[in-house]
């Protein structure tokens, strides 16, 4: 074999590689929210729909589209009257209570006594995963899987 075809097959590999990898740390936010719109959830729903323990999967690079896995043990457990917490490897990290607060149609986002950038931003819901969406606000984003 030899060098330019060498170098052919290293190129091919790399491009083939560098789009694999794109395309897994890219969550497309439109497609998120066109699908929790087509639910249809109303306030009471998205209540419902929020209690319980979510995980934390990925988190938004600041000033980018693209995700990265989270390397730590975080979990937001929100409860029936309205308290929530947010921990790291069982260590609270905040507590207190929520509240939906109601933007638009289909636009929500929660109010808290103080602030986390873990659950801040737009309220989004498809299949089994949460979307706090952060960075209209220049926050993050943080995606959540029950």
């Amino acid at each position: 074999m030899n060098f330019e075809n060498m170098r052919a097959i290293i190129l091919y590999i790399t491009i083939i590689l560098s789009l694999t990898y794109c395309s897994k740390d890219k969550i497309d936010i439109s497609d998120f929210v066109e699908c929790n719109n087509e639910q249809n959830l109303d306030s009471t729903s998205i209540s419902a729909k929020l209690i319980g323990i979510w995980t934390l999967k990925k988190q938004s690079i600041p000033y980018s589209k693209k995700f990265r896995n989270v390397d730590k043990n975080i979990k937001a457990t929100f409860n029936n009257d309205s308290t929530y917490s947010v921990t790291e490897n069982s260590n609270v990290l905040m507590q207190g209570t929520w509240k939906l607060v109601y933007h638009s149609q289909n636009n929500y986002s929660l109010r808290s006594d103080e602030f986390s950038h873990y659950i801040s931003g737009a309220v989004y819901f498809c299949n089994n995963q949460l979307l706090f969406n952060g960075s209209p606000n220049d926050g993050l984003d943080n995606l959540y899987e029950r």
